[in-house]
């Protein structure tokens, strides 16, 4: 379909953009620059609450097909190659080593277990590589929830209003589990896996667009009481944006198919 492919280079543009102006981002300590540029700061947060969405819903939206054809095993060890594994690669034959080098701040004072668990496998200072083993968390939360209900219900409507319910209701046990335990990995969890299911709801219905406005529900009342857990007290400013998202997404005539 075109429009994923349109929304996939969308989504990588974001991506490009947001960090090449993330300097200027308020609450940014790392490599920090004097100069404040309000404009830029605040498309960096009206890029933050897009693409990371963005990315999440496609990916639930392509998985759907992947669930109906493969077994649970496979279905792992094809996740586990295509994004653990180069987590690995990448975390210890590229980050760690070139943080070494630099002498990076954060790494200071800790020992090199406290480096390779605490800071990389639990995401508490993995740089952007959180979003592979966060993606793996998903898709195997997704795929064991999905059998049981296809297990126990038969009715698709059923289901998919539990799946979303869960995942929306677990945001709240995933923020409690990185209070309580310092896990990283945890709060994205807690903030993706809700888009990840969305992405699954739509491609299951096929016609994405007449399911989301047959709702006759304002987008803005989709994102602000429905569609997203709530985000840290610091984001809270930035939650009416992903129900236009969704909008904007499935509208057909805005990407029309190639």
């Amino acid at each position: 379909d075109g429009r994923i492919v349109n929304l996939r280079a969308l989504a990588i543009l974001l991506v490009v953009f947001g960090h090449s102006i993330i300097f200027y981002q308020n609450g940014w300590s790392l490599y920090t620059t004097d100069y404040k540029v309000p404009v830029l700061n605040l498309v960096k947060r009206i890029i933050d609450l897009l693409q990371m969405p963005l990315f999440f819903s496609l990916s639930g939206y392509l998985f759907e097909k992947s669930y109906r054809r493969n077994h649970f095993l496979p279905l792992i060890m094809k996740k586990i190659k295509r994004l653990i594994v180069p987590f690995v690669a990448f975390s210890f034959l590229w980050m760690i080593p070139i943080r070494f080098l630099v002498r990076y701040k954060g790494y200071i004072g800790k020992t090199p277990l406290e480096i390779i668990w605490n800071c990389t496998v639990l995401g508490n200072d993995n740089g952007h590589l959180w979003y592979l083993p966060c993606l793996f968390v998903c898709f195997i939360l997704t795929y064991i929830l999905m059998r049981g209900l296809d297990k126990l219900i038969e009715n698709t409507t059923i289901k998919m209003g539990i799946l979303f319910v869960t995942s929306y209701m677990f945001s709240y046990f995933f923020y409690l589990l990185q209070g309580f335990l310092g896990v990283e990995i945890a709060r994205a969890v807690a903030i993706y896996w809700v888009w990840f299911c969305i992405g699954f709801i739509m491609a299951t219905y096929c016609f994405p667009e007449k399911f989301l406005f047959s709702c006759q529900i304002d987008s803005h009342y989709f994102s602000q009481v429905i569609f997203v857990p709530k985000p840290p007290p610091s984001h809270t400013d930035l939650a009416l944006l992903p129900g236009y998202l969704i909008a904007f997404w499935f509208r057909q005539d805005f990407l029309p198919p190639t």
